[in-house]
C-alpha cells in the first residue's frame, strides 16, 4: 500500500502482509500492479533476463515473495515487472504447507540476522512468521505482537509440563520465540548461536529467563 511520495527516488509504503512500513525505490513501482499468481517456494531464486539459466540474473527473490506470472516458456515464468523465474521454484499463490516444523527446518544453518527475513539471514520472529505464512496463517512480524495474536494459548501455570507440548507449538520467551519440533526440542533463530538451530527446550528456557507463553495453531 502506497502511503506517500516525498521525492522522485523513494516511495513510502506499508506491507499488506504484516503492516510494516518503509521505503522502496520508485522504479520498483513503475509497472502495472496485478494480483499475485504465485509465490516463491524455494528458499531463494533468481529472475533471469531470458528463459535460460545461462542468461544474466536480473534480480534475486526470497522465499514467500508473491509474484505475478503472465506467461510461461521452457519451464520459466515471466514476471509482470520483467525477469524469468524457474517454475519449479514457484507454487500457486493459494497453495499451503501446513507442516510449519518442516518449513522451519529448511532454514537450519541460515545465519541469524536481527531484522532479517530471508535465507540470507533472519531472526526468531521471522522464522515463525515465514513458516506460518507458508501454512496460510496470518502472522505479525514481531514477537511482542505474535505472543498475543497467533493461535490459541496453552495454559501451563508457573511451570510447564514439557510432555504436554507437541510439534508445531510456539514457545515465547522474553524477546524470543521458537517452534517445537517434538515435545522436548525447539527450532529457533538465535543470536546465541548466530544461526537457526534445534536445541533442548530447557536449555533455551534457561538462557532466556523462562517461558512466557505457549501458543498452538490449529489446522
Amino acid at each position: 500500500e502506497v502511503i506517500g511520495r516525498d521525492d522522485e527516488d523513494w516511495i513510502e509504503c506499508r506491507s499488506l502482509v504484516d503492516g510494516y512500513e518503509g521505503f522502496v525505490p520508485a522504479g520498483e513501482m513503475d509497472h502495472e500492479m496485478t494480483a499475485p499468481t504465485h509465490k516463491v517456494s524455494a528458499l531463494r531464486t533468481f529472475a533471469f533476463t531470458e528463459a535460460d539459466f545461462k542468461s544474466p540474473p536480473a534480480r534475486a527473490l526470497s522465499f514467500m515473495s508473491p509474484v505475478s506470472i503472465f506467461m510461461e516458456e521452457d519451464g520459466y515464468g515471466l514476471l509482470m515487472q520483467g525477469g524469468w523465474v524457474p517454475m519449479q521454484h514457484l507454487s500457486p499463490i493459494d497453495q499451503t504447507v501446513q507442516d510449519i516444523v518442516a518449513t522451519a527446518k529448511r532454514f537450519l544453518g541460515i545465519p541469524y540476522l536481527w531484522g532479517g527475513r530471508t535465507s540470507i539471514g533472519l531472526d526468531c520472529s521471522a522464522l515463525v512468521q515465514l513458516s506460518l505464512l507458508h501454512a496460510g496463517v496470518a502472522c505479525a512480524r514481531d514477537t511482542k505482537d505474535q505472543i498475543g495474536t497467533v493461535g490459541e494459548p496453552i495454559e501451563f501455570g508457573d511451570t510447564i509440563a514439557y510432555a504436554s507440548l507437541q510439534a508445531g507449538d510456539l514457545v515465547f520467551f522474553e524477546g524470543h520465540v521458537g517452534i517445537m519440533v517434538d515435545d522436548k526440542n525447539i527450532i529457533n533463530a538465535t543470536s546465541r548461536h548466530m544461526s537457526v538451530v534445534i536445541e533442548d527446550l530447557e536449555a533455551v528456557s534457561e538462557a532466556y529467563g523462562g517461558i512466557l507463553a505457549v501458543r498452538r495453531v490449529a489446522f
